[in-house]
């Protein structure tokens, strides 16, 4: 018996560490103006405060002082989002190279040994490998699970694969192989499954199926069998869920709820930046002036934004 197989392993190149130091910066202030974005929403909306004078004191601060960068920044605001944006782009390409690049694989082997032992080994594109040898008696299961590649500075999906790997009776488990379509990986695993006599189970599935990882009752599925359609067509069945009116007005809910907390970003965006603009006034010119309500919430709709 022998199996041959692989996995794409992405590295990172020169551009990636010679913008690492940017993307923490911007990921520090991004976590900043989401911090204060969340303390504000959560009194608001849930009424919760934080009682303690001395932290809420450290806070204003903290917000004052971050306003004012708001500000002095906002003149470069076009040229800091174009920049970020042309980093980001250039960074995925170099990613999505590396993960394409036949160089960077590492590649799995399954043999028989002398002895009938089964040894399984690893070879790394960085000179890294691993060896184990086992009985067939121990592997228990054959896994087909999908696995997200993702790499580069921002972390970006490259692209999405079904990884096979075999578990063994300890608990270990050792991967095989990367596809691209499922069905290439359950024609692996299917005979590797019938050499080993090992049930071949997708992790992530849910079924009646031998090969569903949980089992489920069908009953509850169709409990709303009134919305569930199903049409029998030449080669396929097509099934679908029937929308209603409550189910338009449950969607419409849920996308206020999570657009609402953007829209709120966008909002105190705004007020720190008036902020900022108060901060300024005072130091330079040692007056204060409050802009109007209206000027002072509403946020701008622009391109950037």
């Amino acid at each position: 018996m022998k199996f041959r197989g692989r996995i794409a392993n992405p590295k990172q190149n020169i551009f990636f560490w010679l913008v690492f130091p940017l993307v923490v910066i911007k990921k520090y202030f991004e976590f900043l103006q989401l911090f204060f974005t969340r303390l504000i929403w959560q009194e608001l909306t849930r009424g919760k405060k934080n009682e303690n004078r001395l932290i809420n004191l450290s806070i204003s601060g903290l917000l004052l002082f971050f306003s004012a960068i708001f500000y002095y920044l906002e003149k470069y605001e076009n040229i800091i989002f174009i920049s970020f944006l042309l980093i980001w782009y250039f960074d995925f390409l170099l990613a999505h190279h590396s993960y394409t690049s036949q160089k960077n694989k590492t590649f799995f082997s399954l043999d028989n040994s002398s002895n009938g032992k089964i040894i399984w080994q690893m070879h790394g594109s960085n000179n890294k490998s691993a060896k184990d040898i086992f009985l067939a008696e121990e592997v228990k299961n054959i896994w087909i699970d999908m696995h997200q590649i993702r790499g580069g500075n921002f972390n970006e999906l490259l692209d999405t694969v079904w990884r096979v790997s075999i578990g063994l009776n300890n608990g270990d488990e050792r991967t095989l192989g990367d596809y691209k379509q499922a069905i290439d990986a359950f024609k692996q695993s299917k005979l590797l499954g019938d050499y080993f006599t090992a049930p071949v189970i997708f992790p992530s599935s849910q079924g009646q199926g031998i090969y569903a990882g949980k089992k489920i009752n069908i009953d509850d599925i169709f409990q709303h069998e009134q919305q569930i359609v199903t049409q029998n067509k030449s080669d396929r069945f097509h099934i679908y869920f029937r929308w209603r009116l409550i189910n338009y007005w449950n969607y419409i809910g849920e996308i206020w709820q999570k657009s609402g907390l953007i829209l709120f970003v966008l909002i105190v965006s705004n007020v720190m930046f008036n902020c900022g603009k108060i901060v300024h006034n005072y130091i330079v010119q040692n007056t204060i002036y409050f802009p109007n309500i209206f000027d002072l919430f509403m946020p701008k709709f622009g391109l950037i934004e």
